[in-house]
């Protein structure tokens, strides 16, 4: 993972306004956090990925009206060093798997591992405080 730099840009990609606040909210007291780009839905995200290039992408994984891989095969295409992140209520082996092999950096489970979305900026952040934590 090569990211450490001031100013990252994230795009999330989530239907619950919750979640997409919570990670706001949470990634809000790190100094290197530049421009947070929201959408609801996979469309949306698909249609932000036209005019922004963010550094990270945080997607939701469990959407009807797109194939999670559409997004990140998108994402790798116009910037492959952008850091995709998979959040899911549904973490099986075989959508971990998936997303693995065709690009996802990490796929977290929205409700036990939601704390890793933020130990990963901490990574960024604080190269001792990576050093000595593994997401």
């Amino acid at each position: 993972m090569e990211l450490s730099k001031s100013n990252i840009s994230l795009l999330i990609i989530d239907h619950s306004l919750f979640i997409r606040e919570r990670i706001r909210m949470r990634l809000s007291r790190f100094k290197n956090i530049g421009d947070i780009f929201e959408a609801d839905d996979n469309n949306s995200g698909l249609k932000l990925l036209d005019y922004q290039q963010p550094d990270v992408v945080l997607v939701d994984a469990q959407y009807d009206n797109c194939n999670i891989s559409e997004i990140i095969h998108k994402v790798k295409e116009k910037k492959p060093t952008t850091i995709v992140i998979v959040l899911t209520n549904f973490p099986s082996s075989t959508l971990v798997r998936r997303c693995t092999e065709i690009g996802a950096n990490y796929v977290f489970d929205k409700t036990t591992e939601f704390d890793k979305i933020i130990k990963f900026f901490e990574t960024i952040e604080d190269p001792e405080f990576a050093a000595q934590h593994e997401i």
